[in-house]
């Protein structure tokens, strides 16, 4: 038989759980210091690497009797912590103190009572919006009377450490695969120089590939506009998760295309962006145009699109020193053809152009992974502190 936690969940106010404390005025002079007896913790330690979950690593310093000059409140390890000005407010940061420290006036402290599990506290900030109780002057900033108001709903101690140990676990998992992400990340990249550095052919882009700009038909002319026909626009590739796009926001008609500078593209072209974020590209799964902000690759015989389309990422820095304007970076394509590269016979190509595509299809799978276990995290927060979800003994 699974049993489960019986205890009863009490609604109480935040105030019944412990305390808030502010923190305290931090002058310059007194900055910078490395060892002390407590980390001063800013705002901006949140940030650190490592300070995450648990606030590890601080910036500055402080000894006692500086402590004791700047009267300082002293938070005790166990302790929550908060941006309580500005807008750092809205970025919902909890972090929970590993050690007696001292924090900013621009921070706030939650010290919760000793029936209180600080770690599921610190998860049960996290679901809610502190921004909501933020006061709305020319700077926004919580109060702690008002926040001790807010009513939670409470397991008792053993279940909230059963909660706390589960959501941590899945914490545990996410940032072990974000580390994992990151490693395979330097690889690919570090693969990506090395592959491209071959004494090979010396040629231009325009000799490796046909150049096509794209159009925009008239926004004003509902005729043009919900067909059938891909139109991508630049933004669509900065958020394309992988090398290939296969759908667009929007659509124009045939007529849109006829009487538009857009460029029907064959599959497997490389939709390069040449305006503002130049350098970002995607290759075309099947049909599509896009508008003014690219120069459209479609590669020649000789020339592998995947392993082109890699070529061009190492290029990025080049293109951009070479583009153009006043209201925004244009590169053109006089400069963009005129790149040197250095291209490897064919069968080369299809061999770097695969292994490359297999880090990345990793990479996707493991990114994929990722998505869907912070889903999980998203939904078990919200199930296992409503209650709607009990653990089983």
């Amino acid at each position: 038989m699974v049993t489960r936690y019986s205890g009863e969940w009490k609604t109480v106010k935040l105030g019944d759980c412990g305390k808030f404390i502010s923190g305290n005025g931090f002058p310059l002079s007194y900055q910078g210091k490395q060892r002390g007896a407590y980390p001063f913790y800013k705002v901006s330690d949140m940030n650190n690497d490592g300070n995450g979950f648990y606030m590890i690593k601080a910036n500055n310093y402080i000894s006692v009797e500086i402590a004791r000059t700047l009267s300082c409140n002293i938070i005790p390890q166990g302790a929550i912590v908060f941006a309580k000005i500005g807008a750092a407010i809205f970025l919902e940061r909890k972090r929970i103190t590993t050690c007696d420290c001292c924090i900013d006036n621009n921070m706030m402290a939650f010290l919760p009572n000793s029936d209180i599990s600080s770690i599921f506290m610190c998860f049960m900030m996290e679901r809610m919006k502190f921004g909501n109780f933020a006061q709305t002057t020319a700077l926004p900033s919580l109060s702690g009377k008002n926040l001790a108001e807010i009513q939670v709903d409470l397991p008792p101690m053993d279940e909230q450490i059963a909660i706390a140990e589960t959501l941590s676990a899945l914490d545990r998992h996410l940032s072990n695969l974000s580390a994992l992400i990151a490693k395979k990340q330097a690889i690919r990249q570090g693969a990506l120089e090395d592959l491209m550095t071959g004494n090979w052919k010396r040629t231009t882009i325009a000799e490796c590939a046909e150049i096509l700009q794209g159009g925009t038909p008239n926004t004003n002319n509902p005729d043009y506009w919900g067909g059938n026909i891909l139109w991508v626009t630049p933004s669509e590739i900065t958020q394309c998760q992988s090398m290939y796009i296969n759908d667009t926001e929007r659509k124009i008609t045939a007529s849109g295309l006829k009487n538009s500078s857009a460029r029907m593209l064959p599959a497997g072209t490389i939709l390069l962006c040449t305006r503002a974020t130049i350098g970002e590209l995607a290759i075309a799964s099947q049909p599509m145009t896009t508008n003014q902000g690219f120069k459209n690759l479609i590669c020649r015989k000789n020339v592998n699109n995947v392993f082109f389309a890699y070529m061009l990422m190492t290029l990025k820095k080049q293109m951009i020193s070479l583009a153009a304007g006043t209201t925004f970076l244009e590169l053109s394509k006089s400069n963009l053809s005129t790149i040197e590269v250095n291209l490897p016979p064919l069968e080369e190509q299809s061999a770097i152009a695969h292994t490359l595509a297999a880090l990345d299809s990793e990479i996707s799978a493991l990114n994929t992974q990722h998505s869907k276990l912070s889903a999980i995290r998203s939904a078990a927060i919200n199930d296992l502190l409503s209650g709607k979800i009990r653990l089983t003994l």
